[in-house]
Formats: C-alpha cells, structure tokens, sequence
C-alpha cells in the first residue's frame, strides 16, 4: 500500500495531512505571489492536486478576473471538508463512480454572503461610504484522476506534486496537462530543484532531505535536477522550459506546451 492509498483509508491521517500541507503553502505562496508575475492576464487556471485550495484561493485573491479550478481526488474534498462556499462539506462532489470532471455548484445556503463588504465607518471621508472590499472569486471544484484526465485551462498550476512520483508517472499527467491547454498554455511548476554541485547551504541540506524523504515515502518520488525538470518537460511534449523566480528554496518553472 502507498501512502496516498493509506491516506484513502484513513480519513483523520489524510485530513492531517491535507492542513499540514495547507499551512505550508501559505508561507510559500505568498513568496510566490510576491515573486513571479505568470498569473497576470490568465483566463481560467486549473490547480491540480489542490488539495484544501490554500494556494488557488490565494492566487484568485490576489488576480480575481481569473477563474480557478481547484482539482483533486473527490476524497480530498469529502475529508478536509472543502466546499465551494468555503464552509463544510458541498453536496454533490463526484464521488470515484461518478462522471470524472464534473464541477461543483456553489451552495446558495451557504457563502453567499460571504465578501459582503463592511459596515458603514464614521471618520472616513463624509462617514457615509460603505467600503465594499471586492471578495476573491471561489473555485470551482472538480473531482478527478490527473491520471486519467485533467480540466481545460489556459494555465495549470501544480506544486510539490512531481517530485511525488516516477518519471515514468509524471510524464502520464504532464500529458494529461498537455492535451488540456491551448497552443499558448503553459504548466506553472513549483518544485525543489536539486543542484548539480554539492555544498554545505542550508538549502541544499534542506533539498537532500526531501529527496530521502520522497526516496522513503513514495513510489519512485525523487527532487530533480533543472536538467531532469526540462527533460520531464520535453518528454511530455512541451516546447518550452524555463525557471522564473524561487520562493523559500522552491523554484517555479514553467513549461510551455508552444513557442
């Protein structure tokens, strides 16, 4: 049995799971935000693997003209409790025999007044605007297998997800990625990359452990090289590769599906 296979039987280890890694993205995506500019001028992006949707809700915060697909296994969604209003559980989350890819309707109940702006201040201004901050767009939620297909998108964005798997593997969901963008589309990628020479940095320890963590806590997970990245990147039919910026030691590559 894997790990994600034991995570499926055990919902409190995989809802523990799922907020550890929650809080770990919260600290690096906001280094992300503030680091990479490819999210600007996006139509619809599609984060595959999003687990609670930390980061998706994040980047929607931020860019709110972008429609965001938060994708992961209907399991996920059931355990973490992750709705489209943001509370509870949403009826209706595919389960593993229902149509793959069918999106969630946001239950009118519950988050519709979510964002709903704040109360009359007195002192600013006349003291009588009503100050109405524009609330972050929710996600759609899709149930699926990145293994079998992928949701359409001008963009997918996945993080700390390939270096959970084999070549051989995250070359079966990069084409998946591949076949759901558009000619101009791109697969935001944000990994660890392994560097070719050693040193003592804290960064490179900090590398070394994870690869021995995926090296015991996968089925053939390892960090790669920027080498191997745009290897897994032509392989899986992309034409462009390169590295934009690095948040907290982890670097976010793009791969581009034309150039």
């Amino acid at each position: 049995m894997t790990t994600f296979e034991y995570h499926g039987t055990n919902p409190r280890s995989n809802k523990l799971f799922n907020q550890g890694m929650s809080n770990l993205s919260t600290i690096t995506m906001k280094k992300v935000l503030d680091s990479y500019q490819g999210f600007e001028g996006l139509t619809t992006i599609v984060d595959v693997g999003g687990g609670t949707g930390a980061s998706l809700n994040m980047i929607l915060s931020k860019y709110p003209t972008i429609k965001g697909i938060n994708f992961d296994l209907p399991r996920d969604f059931c355990i973490c409790g992750v709705s489209n209003s943001g509370i509870g559980f949403g009826a209706g989350i595919p389960g593993p025999r229902s149509g793959r890819g069918s999106g969630l309707q946001q239950n009118p109940r519950r988050g519709s007044g979510r964002g709903s702006g704040l109360k009359k201040i007195s002192g600013i201004g006349d003291g009588d605007t009503n100050l109405r901050p524009r609330p972050a767009p929710l996600p759609s939620l899709v149930g699926g297998d990145m293994f079998v297909s992928v949701p359409n998108g001008d963009a997918i964005f996945m993080k700390w997800i390939c270096h959970d798997w084999s070549n051989e593997h995250s070359s079966k969901f990069l084409k998946n990625c591949y076949n759901a963008l558009p000619n101009n589309g791109k697969v935001i990628v944000a990994e660890y990359i392994l560097p070719v020479a050693l040193d003592t940095s804290l960064a490179m320890k900090s590398v070394v452990d994870m690869d021995i963590i995926m090296l015991a806590y996968s089925q053939g997970g390892k960090e790669r090289t920027e080498k191997e990245f745009e290897a897994l990147a032509k392989g899986a039919g992309f034409e462009g590769f390169r590295v934009m910026c690095c948040a907290f030691n982890t670097y976010v590559m793009e791969f581009l599906k034309k150039i």
